[in-house]
């Protein structure tokens, strides 16, 4: 027996419920502006109300979580700190698995904390964690968990890091594991350990992947100045700026906060921790050229021209004092240019040599 052919909906069928999606997305982003505005004007309580409202209109999933993490956040801003806990456990509670999931138990850990029962909230933040590492708030609930630890005892933090790198060691987590092992270490007096636990960091999540590789390189290497390890040092800081990358076309910027004070260590270091001055004055003079936006370009030309007096050198340290004149005249260093340079006039608006400066020229 030859089986019916397979009928496709009607048209006046697809135009019903194609209307009716219509209806609930109207009715949801008419309840979610009527939040805003509330929101905007300050009356919580009539947004958490619209808000709500926006979530049961909702047609789809996402749309019905948002409208319903913004009823628990605006309750939160309102004061009422229970109805927002309940409304987030209804949020978790409807869509475990929901783009609002993760936020969503961050936030009612966070209240549960500050306005609720605190040990409870401990561990709501705890699980929170190793539940849901990627989300947006993982970073900053890791670090304030880590505080609340050490709270209760040195080592506190560092310990529950460590019983738990395996876990979240590869998630989005695992750079600020490995970091906040290093800092705690740091803290607790055990440099070498330390040290060693900052370049592990650092060599494991390389620029332009990790965003605490900067922090890794510079804290390993103030370190190992401490240790009287200056060669190690000048080779953590190398490899800091190593990946340094410039915009050839002057549009745009690479820099990253850490890398012209690390160049200005690095000419510090070479003059002295390792006692090669002529080296340090190229150092010096590399940030002023290359770090064109750092505000440690004319200390680097002043450093450049002591170093350069010291050596003999008074063609290299009035080269160095006209470049800094020239491009700093406001610089409580421009003050000094007739000082360094015979016949060299400071600008008008250089404040005078300073006895501290003279100083540091030899002259008092």
């Amino acid at each position: 027996m030859a089986s019916s052919p397979r009928r496709s909906p009607s048209w006046p069928l697809i135009l019903v419920l194609l209307a009716g999606c219509s209806a609930n997305r109207s009715a949801f982003d008419n309840a979610l502006a009527a939040g805003d505005r509330a929101k905007s004007a300050g009356r919580y309580e009539e947004a958490a109300a619209a808000y709500r409202q926006a979530g049961e209109a909702a047609g789809k999933e996402r749309d019905r979580d948002e409208g319903y993490f913004r009823e628990a956040a605006t309750l939160a801003q309102a004061g009422r700190h229970q109805e927002a806990m309940e409304a987030y456990d209804r949020l978790i509670a409807r869509a475990p698995r929901g783009e609002r999931a993760s936020r969503a138990v961050y936030e009612r850990a966070f209240l549960e904390i500050e306005h609720g029962d605190p040990e409870a909230g401990w561990g709501k933040l705890e699980q929170a964690i190793l539940d849901h590492p990627g989300a947006g708030s993982a970073r900053r609930a890791l670090r304030r968990y880590m505080e609340h630890l050490d709270s209760k005892g040195a080592g506190g933090g560092r310990s529950w890091l460590e019983a738990h790198q395996g876990k979240l060691g590869g998630t989005e987590l695992g750079e600020d594991v490995q970091y906040l092992k290093a800092k705690a270490l740091q803290a607790e007096g055990r440099g070498a350990e330390a040290r060693a636990a900052y370049v592990e960091c650092a060599e494991k999540y390389p620029y332009p992947y990790g965003t605490l590789t900067d922090d890794a390189w510079w804290n390993a290497a103030e370190l190992a100045e401490q240790q009287g390890d200056g060669a190690s040092a000048v080779r953590y800081l190398e490899r800091l700026l190593a990946p340094r990358e410039v915009a050839t076309l002057k549009q745009g910027s690479y820099e990253r906060p850490r890398y012209s004070a690390a160049q200005f260590k690095l000419a510090e270091l070479y003059r002295d921790r390792l006692g090669d001055e002529g080296r340090a004055r190229r150092e010096f003079r590399r940030v002023y050229e290359a770090h064109r936006t750092s505000i440690l370009r004319d200390d680097a030309l002043w450093n450049e021209l002591l170093l350069a007096r010291k050596a003999g050198d008074r063609g290299g340290a009035c080269e160095a004092m006209r470049l800094l004149v020239r491009d700093f005249p406001e610089s409580r260093y421009a003050g000094c240019a007739p000082e360094v340079c015979e016949g060299e006039s400071a600008p008008t608006k250089a404040p005078a040599c300073r006895s501290y400066l003279r100083a540091a020229l030899g002259l008092e």
